[in-house]
C-alpha cells in the first residue's frame, strides 16, 4: 500500500508466489479472525447460558481442537490461491499486485472456490454467532426473570412482616432490570458492531464483483482489505480496554480472578 501511495508500481513483475502471497496472509489472518469470533461466540454460550455444560464441552473440545479449528482451517482456504491450484489470485499488470478476482463468467474452479470460501466463512460464521448471542440473550433475560420473581416474593414477605420497604424493594428492583437490560444491550450492540466491521465490507465487495466485475468493484475490494485490517486492529484495542482486568490477571497467572472477570464481562 505504501509504495501504491508512492507510485513505485509494478510492485511485482508477475504472477508469482510471493506476489499471491502479499494478499494470501491478510486473507488468512481475516479468516482467523472470523472463526475467532465464532469460536468466541459459542464459548460465551456455553459460560453464560450453559454453565452447568461447561465442564462437559471442555472436555469434549480440548486446547488443541479450538487451535486447529482457528488457526489451521482457515489454511484450506487461504493457501489454495496462494499455490496457485485452486482460485488463484489474478495479476493486475499496472500496479503489479494479485488479488482475489472472482467472477461468475470465470472457469469452474474459480466459481466454486469463491461459493465455498463464502459459505463456510462469512455465511457460516454470521450465522453462528448470530444464534449465539441470540441464545444467550434469551436464556439471560429467563434467568433475570425468575430471579426478579423470587425477590418479588421477598419483598412481598417483608412488606406484609414489616409494613415497610416494599416501595422502596420495587424501586430497585425496577432499576436494577433496566440497568442489566441496557449493560446487555450495550454489549450485544457492541459485538453485532465488530462482526459487522471485521467481516461483511470486504466480502460484500467480493460478492458485488463476482456478480459485476468492473474496475469500480475491484478497487472497492482494495477499499475492503484495508478497511477490515483497520477495524481488525481497532476492535483488538477495544477488547483489551474491555478485558484489561482479565489481561492483567493472565499476565500474573491469577487464572481464578482471569476466569471471574471474564464472567462477569459476559454477563455485562
Amino acid at each position: 500500500m505504501v509504495k501504491l501511495h508512492l507510485r513505485q508500481v509494478p510492485i511485482h513483475s508477475s504472477n508469482t508466489f510471493w506476489c499471491r502471497l502479499q494478499f494470501g496472509w491478510i486473507m488468512y489472518l481475516h479468516i482467523i479472525i472470523v472463526y475467532n469470533m465464532l469460536a468466541l461466540s459459542v464459548t460465551r454460550y456455553y459460560v453464560v447460558a450453559k454453565s452447568n455444560q461447561l465442564p462437559h464441552f471442555i472436555k469434549n473440545h480440548p486446547n488443541w481442537s479450538i487451535f486447529i479449528f482457528i488457526w489451521l482451517v482457515p489454511l484450506l482456504f487461504a493457501s489454495p490461491p496462494v499455490i496457485g491450484y485452486w482460485g488463484k489470485y489474478t495479476y493486475a499488470q499496472v500496479v503489479g499486485l494479485c488479488y482475489p478476482d472472482y467472477h461468475y463468467q470465470q472457469n469452474i474452479y474459480h466459481i466454486l472456490y469463491f461459493v465455498t470460501y463464502f459459505l463456510f466463512v462469512p455465511i457460516l460464521s454470521l450465522i453462528v454467532i448470530s444464534v449465539s448471542y441470540r441464545m444467550i440473550l434469551n436464556e439471560t433475560r429467563e434467568k433475570r426473570r425468575k430471579i426478579n420473581e423470587q425477590t418479588r416474593e421477598n419483598a412481598v414477605r417483608s412488606y406484609i412482616v414489616a409494613n415497610i420497604f416494599h416501595t422502596s424493594e420495587e424501586e430497585f428492583i425496577h432499576f436494577s432490570r433496566e440497568k442489566h437490560e441496557k449493560l446487555l444491550a450495550k454489549h450485544l450492540i457492541n459485538i453485532c458492531f465488530t462482526c459487522i466491521c471485521s467481516i461483511l465490507p470486504l466480502n460484500i465487495f467480493m460478492v458485488i464483483h463476482f456478480i459485476v466485475g468492473t474496475p469500480i468493484t475491484r478497487k472497492l475490494i482494495i477499499i475492503g482489505i484495508i478497511f477490515t485490517q483497520v477495524a481488525n486492529i481497532i476492535n483488538n484495542f477495544f477488547y483489551y480496554l474491555r478485558n484489561r482486568e482479565n489481561f492483567f490477571s493472565f499476565l500474573t497467572g491469577n487464572i481464578s480472578k482471569s476466569n471471574k472477570v471474564t464472567c462477569e464481562s459476559d454477563l455485562t
